[in-house]
C-alpha cells in the first residue's frame, strides 16, 4: 500500500456508473451511501469524528488534500452484517462511505480479472514499470514554438459554417 492514502476520483467527485458499486448501509440508525472503490487505499467517512495529527491523501489526479481528523471503530450494518472499522474524514460528493482497498482486504484475497502470466511480466520487469522520481535529462531540442513579435492576434467569431463560407 502507499506512504500516503489515496482515494479515487470516483469517490471525490461523486462519479456514478455502470461498474460503479453502491449500497446503502446504516450507521447509528442513519442510512448511508457506501461506495465500494477498489481505488482508494483507505475507508473515508463525512461524519462526526476525532482529531489526529494531519494526513496527506492523494487524489487519483495527482492533488492532495488534508484531513486531520480519524473514526476509530465506527460500528456500521448492511444487509444484516455488522462491521467495526476505521475511517479517514474526507468530503466526498454523493457518497457518506467509501470502503477501499483496506476493507476489501479484510473480506479476504482479492482476485484480478488479469491473467496470471502477466503478473508474472510486470514482476520480471519491475524496473520498468516503476514511476519516474525526477524529471528526464534535459535535451538538445526543446520543443519551444517561437512566436513573432509582429503577429497579431486572429479575431473571428466562432460560426458553425466552414471556412470557406466565413468570408
Amino acid at each position: 500500500m502507499p506512504k500516503s492514502p489515496v482515494l479515487s476520483l470516483h469517490a471525490l467527485q461523486g462519479l456514478q456508473g455502470h461498474n460503479t458499486m453502491r449500497f446503502s448501509a446504516v450507521i447509528d440508525q442513519i442510512e448511508v451511501v457506501v461506495l465500494v472503490d477498489s481505488g482508494s487505499t483507505h475507508n473515508f467517512i463525512d461524519f462526526k469524528v476525532e482529531s489526529v495529527n494531519t494526513l496527506r491523501v492523494m487524489v487519483a489526479n495527482g492533488v492532495r488534500l488534508s484531513t486531520q481528523w480519524l473514526c476509530k471503530a465506527v460500528p456500521w450494518e448492511a444487509q444484516g452484517n455488522q462491521f467495526m472499522i476505521d475511517f479517514l474524514l474526507l468530503s466526498v460528493k454523493g457518497f457518506d462511505l467509501v470502503l477501499g482497498i483496506q476493507w476489501l482486504l479484510s473480506l479476504g484475497p482479492i482476485s484480478s480479472q488479469l491473467p496470471p502470466d502477466l503478473f508474472e511480466l510486470l514482476d520480471e520487469f519491475d524496473d520498468v514499470f516503476n514511476s519516474p522520481i525526477r524529471l528526464p535529462p534535459s535535451c538538445l531540442q526543446d520543443h519551444k514554438i517561437p512566436l513573432l513579435d509582429e503577429a497579431k492576434v486572429v479575431k473571428v467569431k466562432p460560426y458553425r459554417y466552414p471556412a470557406i463560407q466565413k468570408t
